[in-house]
């Protein structure tokens, strides 16, 4: 008579773990700029190339003001906003667009 022998016996299992992150680059490394200020010049800048290069067959000669507008300032604050919120509140957003309840952990 033979005895059937288990696959694996009950010391020998190994338990199984699963680790899942997510990370996510973000467009501007906040942490190179060292005040706000020079953060937000920057990003003035890089929409004003963005405008410029999108353009840049109607801009006829013209070439635009050298220092920027208060409107652009504006804009790059209003960018750096969505960035920092999009980061920040990366798991909520996806939650909301998905039509799902927030979590009872999130800080919303």
């Amino acid at each position: 008579m033979a005895i059937k022998r288990p696959a694996m016996l009950p010391e020998e299992m190994q338990p199984a773990h699963l680790l899942c992150t997510r990370t996510k680059d973000t467009v501007i490394d906040f942490s190179r700029f060292s005040t706000y200020t020079k953060l937000q010049r920057i990003v003035a800048w890089v929409v004003r190339a963005m405008h410029l290069f999108r353009l840049h067959h109607n801009i006829n000669g013209v070439l635009p003001p050298q220092q920027l507008s208060v409107l652009e300032y504006e804009k790059a604050e209003h960018i750096i906003s969505e960035l920092v919120q999009k980061e920040h509140f990366a798991d909520e957003i996806a939650d909301l667009s998905a039509s799902r309840q927030l979590a009872k952990r999130s800080t919303l």
